[in-house]
């Protein structure tokens, strides 16, 4: 009943179609297939077409993503060839600045008197005052100038009994003579370090004498650093002068006395 009542609707519908003019009818074909794409088109094509769009949206954004990536990677990459460049610039002033030191230190520990020549240095000096005798001597030990950390110098090490050979001449003169660090090898460093030895000697003799005597050891080709210097008249004319001298070297071992 209903299949019919369909046809006959049809078949109707065609009539009235047909009763219509060519160009009416083509109008309304031309409807009735816009109408059908916008059917298809909604449930068909639309979904795919908003898929593809979505993709299209992400590609775009990830190429982007990818650009700026490079464009970072090249920026970083030119701020590290800079660094790079900067910090061997810095080594290299750094290591020339080191070269300068040392070339400065080592014209500078020229001038001075070595450790090893402290006591010969002022043996042949007192020798040739006779007039001046030497009360005492008293190393005053190792200071290391470049630790941060110890500000009164190294501990003394265990003491050795002094009568050695460069004494004679002291021992002529009947000075009191102090016994003498003697450094430990197994305690050496081995890092680079810039030490101050020092000893403090007492000098008796008449005021014209001792005069005499600073001069001579202010002339000296090699020199020697000045530190606490006591004069005192113990019984007019004999006056008594301490003197604190030191030297500057990188050798970690001091004198013996």
């Amino acid at each position: 009943m209903g299949a019919d009542k369909f046809r006959s609707s049809l078949k109707a519908l065609g009539s009235r179609i047909d009763a219509r003019s060519t160009r009416e009818r083509l109008l309304i074909c031309a409807a009735a297939a816009a109408l059908a794409f916008m059917v298809i088109d909604s449930l068909l094509l639309g979904s795919a077409l908003t898929v593809w769009k979505n993709n299209v949206r992400q590609r775009d954004e990830a190429r982007a993503a990818i650009d700026r990536l490079q464009a970072d990677s090249a920026r970083r990459l030119v701020e590290l060839t800079q660094q790079q460049r900067h910090q061997q610039t810095e080594l290299a002033n750094w290591r020339q600045r080191v070269r300068d030191g040392e070339t400065q230190l080592q014209r500078f520990e020229a001038t001075l008197v070595g450790p090893d020549q402290m006591l010969p240095v002022l043996d042949k000096l007192l020798a040739s005052h006779g007039q001046v005798r030497l009360r005492s001597m008293t190393p005053l030990g190792r200071t290391d100038l470049l630790a941060l950390s110890d500000d009164s110098g190294t501990p003394a090490p265990p003491m050795a009994a002094a009568g050695r050979a460069a004494a004679p001449a002291r021992q002529s003169q009947g000075a009191v003579v102090e016994q003498v660090p003697v450094p430990d090898p197994n305690s050496a460093r081995n890092s680079p370090s810039l030490y101050r030895h020092g000893v403090q000697l007492t000098v008796e003799g008449g005021f014209a004498e001792l005069l005499a005597y600073v001069q001579a050891l202010e002339a000296m080709p090699q020199r020697v650093l000045w530190g606490d210097v006591a004069f005192k008249v113990e019984q007019y004319p004999r006056a008594s002068l301490t003197l604190q001298l030191y030297t500057i070297s990188r050798d970690r071992h001091w004198l013996e006395i």
